[in-house]
């Protein structure tokens, strides 16, 4: 503030005095004042005698002011990183105190053998959970791996003695950690960076884990139940015994070994109009569960799901094709125009499932273990006899379908006639 102050006042004087020249030579031009030589002058002698000076001082003023202002952004570098080695000191000096009073809490107050409702573990709870909102990403993950070592927050009995509950872990840095069996249910991950982690049997439960990355992590028996999902990115994992039930799958990226940017073309996210990819080409998703699980318009060609439980899980408009569906359980599934050409479903419980409209061509599906009640309205690929089959089963077939079978035509019934024209027909023999 004092130097815009200064700077106006040196604008004020310096108009000042030009102003006062001008009044003099105008006075003296005008009133023809003997010795001061300006009746005389002309205008190139004007021209001569200010040009220079004015481009020497307009060149000093536009060099003071360039260096005026590199001079103020490089105090400002200079603030900016005095304060960022001061806040880096201190979230360390804070990580220190800490990993020094949870070891004397597991040291002198044997808090991996103390019981649920004793009070060193709510200290130890409360200590975590506030600090972690002062630690950057680095030392998140830091903070997470001295718990996981010291068996504090695993999924296997007497060694989930610290909750995670609500825990600030967004954006944490967990990259190349071995996590195997870990708890993290009902955290906040997102935005958390795990790639290449190791998360065999983790328990990620009503964790937020939108906006993650997880690339070619192992995730293999995870538990996602009912965790939110929303953007994060999957790719290149085993997904093999995953538990995904209740889980909000919008705008996921779940890529497999081939990723084709193509699939973004009228893919959309669940509910909205925003176009999305999501891919799990060529996936390991053996035996994961996926029950009641968001999945509209995902591409699960390839797909390994040989197992897996996708009972009442929404699939319409999904791509299946080509997928190993033997043995899955997709009973009371929404496939509404999904693709199954070529997908195998031996042994498949696609009892009350939706599969209206969808395209079964190169499918077997009287493969199916259970076909009661399902709807096939609007199918499309299966011959006649695969939905004779089929209907012995107990799907549900109109008659459509069934006629337009193996893209053939069948002429309908006569329609019925009354007595009259039956008796006016008949030979009168």
């Amino acid at each position: 503030m004092e130097t815009k102050r200064r700077r106006l006042l040196w604008w004020i004087l310096g108009s000042l005095m030009v102003l006062l020249c001008l009044s003099l030579i105008l006075a003296a031009y005008r009133f023809e004042w003997v010795g001061t030589g300006f009746p005389s002058k002309t205008l190139w002698d004007w021209m001569q005698l200010l040009i220079i000076p004015t481009v020497l001082a307009v060149a000093a003023f536009l060099f003071n002011l360039t260096t005026s202002r590199n001079e103020q952004k490089l105090a400002q570098q200079r603030d900016q990183t005095a304060q960022e080695i001061a806040l880096d000191s201190q979230r360390e000096a804070l990580l220190q105190t800490y990993l020094d009073r949870m070891s004397e809490l597991l040291l002198d107050k044997h808090l991996r053998e103390s019981k649920p409702k004793d009070e060193v573990r709510s200290i130890a709870r409360a200590r975590t959970l506030t600090l972690l909102p002062q630690l950057d990403a680095r030392r998140k993950g830091s903070l997470l791996q001295f718990l996981y070592e010291s068996n504090l927050i695993k999924v296997a009995p007497g060694e989930n003695v610290l909750s995670l509950k609500e825990a600030d872990l967004t954006n944490a840095n967990l990259v190349h950690i071995n996590l195997h069996n870990i708890s993290l249910r009902e955290s906040n991950l997102s935005g958390a960076q795990m790639d290449d982690t190791n998360l065999h049997n983790a328990d990620l439960s009503w964790a937020n884990l939108s906006n993650a990355t997880l690339r070619d992590t192992n995730l293999g028996g995870v538990n996602f139940s009912r965790a939110t999902l929303v953007g994060v990115v999957l790719s290149g994992n085993n997904l093999s015994k995953a538990d995904f039930s209740n889980t909000d799958l919008r705008k996921t990226r779940l890529c497999g070994v081939v990723w084709d940017e193509a699939n973004q073309s009228k893919i959309y996210a669940h509910g909205t109009n925003i176009p999305v990819v999501r891919a799990m080409v060529f996936t390991n998703l053996k035996e994961a569960n996926f029950t009641k699980a968001l999945l509209s318009g995902v591409d699960l060609h390839y797909t390994d799901l040989a197992q897996a439980s996708l009972s009442e899980a929404d699939l319409s408009n999904a791509d299946l094709s080509y997928s190993d569906l033997e043995r899955a359980c997709l009973c009371k599934a929404k496939l509404h125009r999904a693709s199954l050409c070529g997908a195998r479903l031996r042994w498949a419980d696609l009892s009350e499932a939706d599969l209206s409209e969808a395209d079964f061509s190169k499918t077997k599906l009287e493969d199916a273990l259970s076909l009661k009640g399902t709807n096939l309205f609007g199918i499309k690929g299966l011959t006649r006899e695969q939905l004779v089959s089929c209907k012995t089963k107990g799907a549900i077939i109109e008659a459509s379908p069934l006629a337009s079978a193996s893209q053939s035509t069948v002429a309908p019934p006569p329609p019925a006639q009354s007595n009259d024209a039956q008796a006016s027909s008949s030979p009168s023999a």
